[in-house]
């Protein structure tokens, strides 16, 4: 698709499972047509909220190629290729544009607590950009430890061709995003933020292009998103607010459960399996929370009616 500008809500697909942990290509394909339809400007595979940690190397070409093919054009499709090996790393970006991905999202390298430093950062993504032609997509996460300072961010803006836009959730995003885009100028396209879209509004304010939410509320964050864009930031305001506490309860109580719980109980998946170890306090009383929070919410009739 090669779209000049990636802008607007892109939601962070969730990798779907059968009971047995198994991929579920049909419920996968089926997940793609239900987050198009909901609205989305693009979708993102292979990320953390997809649980790509999680699968092997043969595994993540399949989930890749599916949603690729699948999407077959309709909008842009964002692959992540996060390795803590550079070789690796710029392989994984080479194939993944090789297939059709119209963008790649990348974390900087990192193992547990070792972490590389600016200067290796800025190595890394240098051979990241010069092995592709799509745009790069640099994730700055708490997850990688740290290190992605502003300043780094607009060098590399500045001297790397395909860092094209950043993906920020850090704390204080909102913030960041601003003090980035009036460094980095022309050299940069855009930024996203994430963090499940907890502070969209206030992302938006400062020249954000758009989020990578999960796709827990998809035709919400497209809603907030088109609102924001046409001018009508109360209208995007009362939208996220009627939102609101999902959004919170799913960034800080429910994690990855909360996509797959109600893309399962609207029957777009045939189960909410997360892959073990899941590492969460999820239980039935957050699971009855989740219920009664939808109930009381725009979600109501679309997943207690289908």
């Amino acid at each position: 698709m090669n779209q000049k500008n990636l802008k607007g809500n892109y939601p962070i697909l969730p990798t779907a499972f059968n009971e047995s942990e198994d991929f579920d290509e049909a419920s996968q394909r089926n997940l793609v047509d239900y987050i198009i339809q909901s609205g989305a400007h693009g979708v993102v595979t292979l990320a953390n909220a997809s649980e790509g940690f999680s699968l092997s190397d043969e595994e993540k070409k399949k989930v890749a190629s599916t949603v690729i093919n699948h999407v077959n054009g309709r909008v842009p499709v964002v692959v992540t290729i996060s390795h803590p090996s550079t070789r690796i790393a710029a392989e994984n970006a080479k194939w993944a544009e090789s297939i059709g991905a119209d963008a790649l999202l990348a974390l900087p390298p990192f193992y547990g607590s070792w972490t590389a430093n600016a200067e290796e950062i800025y190595r890394h993504f240098s051979k990241l950009s010069d092995a592709i032609t799509v745009p790069l997509i640099i994730q700055d996460h708490p997850l990688s430890g740290g290190g992605l300072t502003a300043s780094l961010l607009v060098r590399l803006a500045r001297e790397l061709e395909q860092v094209q836009y950043f993906k920020i959730e850090c704390a204080r995003a909102a913030l960041k995003i601003r003090d980035v885009l009036q460094q980095a100028g022309d050299s940069l396209k855009g930024i996203f933020g994430g963090a499940a879209g907890i502070t969209f509004i206030e992302e938006l304010d400062q020249g954000a292009c758009g989020t990578m939410p999960s796709s827990s509320f998809p035709e919400a964050f497209s809603q907030i998103y088109n609102a924001y864009a046409d001018g009508d930031r109360e209208e995007s305001c009362r939208i996220f607010a009627r939102h609101a506490q999902l959004i919170a309860f799913e960034w800080e109580l429910g994690g990855r459960h909360v996509a797959k719980q109600l893309l399962y109980e609207k029957g777009i998946i045939q189960s909410p399996t997360l892959r073990s170890p899941i590492g969460s306090g999820w239980d039935e009383k957050l699971y009855n929370h989740l219920m009664k929070m939808v109930q009381q919410s725009d979600l109501a009739e679309k997943i207690l009616h289908r």
